[in-house]
């Protein structure tokens, strides 16, 4: 390490350090990601890789090494949303290449993504079932699913691990945590033995919880849980406000909207004038009302004097006017 803190070793923290600074904080660290380890699987095996270094986890029978059938480990915590993730060509089981795009939330690529494949995970083309046909000819996706989680081996409580259940194992990871809650049983208060289904033809992941942490163990993992580390491992989802538009389809224009409605119960019903008596060819031809408009019912207020006569003199001249077409 580039750090000397000889000085501080065998020391008690002084009293007066304690009353005027109180609680450590982690100014210094958070927010820095130091790397981690990540569990990986191949051919049923299973291995750590760790800086660029994959070591197979054996034991020894009859003086021999073998892999081990399974791990033991406690979930610290686990990403609520389903990642992604894709690799060209397709993904070698236990490689330690990066892949070339994947998603924390399965929403968006990861921001340090080598090559994201499109602008939002639901538009990409290695996300849609059949992208990817598996070795026994039967349809997947190119970019799989899984789930992602933060758990540490019993006595390596200071050295968290990423776990990656691929997509075939969810539901069983699901039915496992399901039963734990019916028994309100939290997953971080137990050891949880991961093996492998033994009748799958690729890697599937069988989960059984194996006993109760110690009360120690369950605080320690109470407090890594809080740390930074986890939610690196985790990754962070991508803000809402960094989420690419939602494209609306465009609405169809209704042929009559409510304003034009409004627009028209607001207007006065229109006033009819009294239809003309149809003439000779001196008189201008009159259309007849149409029948949805009804003539308005007479006023009933009097006109005033003056009118009256005027329309009692027009009436006069009219009547002189039509006597010779009624006369036999």
């Amino acid at each position: 390490m580039s750090t000397d803190l000889s000085l501080f070793e065998d020391a008690d923290l002084p009293d007066h350090v304690r009353d005027l600074f109180g609680e450590l904080s982690d100014d210094l660290s958070s927010g820095v990601s130091a790397g981690f380890p990540v569990i990986s699987y191949r051919g049923k095996r299973w291995a750590v890789n760790e800086g660029g270094v994959q070591k197979v986890l054996t034991r020894t029978v009859d003086g021999e090494e073998e892999p081990v059938p399974h791990i033991d480990v406690i979930i610290v915590k686990a990403n609520p949303n389903i990642s992604k993730i894709y690799y060209e060509g397709g993904y070698e089981e236990g490689s330690n290449e990066k892949p070339t795009c994947y998603s924390l939330d399965g929403r968006v690529p990861a921001r340090d993504a080598q090559e994201p494949q499109a602008q939002a995970c639901l538009a990409c083309p290695h996300n849609v079932w059949g992208s990817r046909i598996t070795e026994n000819n039967s349809k997947g996706k190119a970019c799989s699913d899984n789930r992602r989680l933060a758990v540490v081996f019993p006595g390596m409580m200071d050295k968290p691990m990423l776990l990656r259940v691929p997509a075939g194992s969810l539901k069983d990871l699901m039915q496992y945590g399901e039963a734990l809650k019916r028994r309100k049983v939290p997953y971080q208060a137990v050891l949880t033995r991961i093996s492998f289904d033994v009748d799958a033809a690729h890697p599937k992941f069988v989960f059984k919880a194996r006993s109760w942490l110690t009360k120690a163990e369950m605080k320690q993992v109470a407090e890594l849980m809080q740390k930074d580390i986890i939610q690196q491992i985790l990754g962070t989802p991508t803000p809402a406000s960094e989420l690419p538009p939602v494209v609306s389809a465009p609405k169809t224009q209704a042929s009559v909207s409510e304003s034009d409605i409004d627009a028209v119960l607001s207007e006065p019903a229109s006033r009819l004038t009294k239809p003309k008596l149809a003439m000779p060819s001196d008189v201008e031809e009159v259309v007849a009302p149409k029948k949805e408009d009804p003539a308005p019912p007479p006023s009933k207020k009097k006109p005033p004097a003056k009118v009256s006569a005027l329309i009692e003199e027009a009436d006069s001249q009219l009547d002189e006017k039509l006597k010779g077409y009624f006369d036999e």
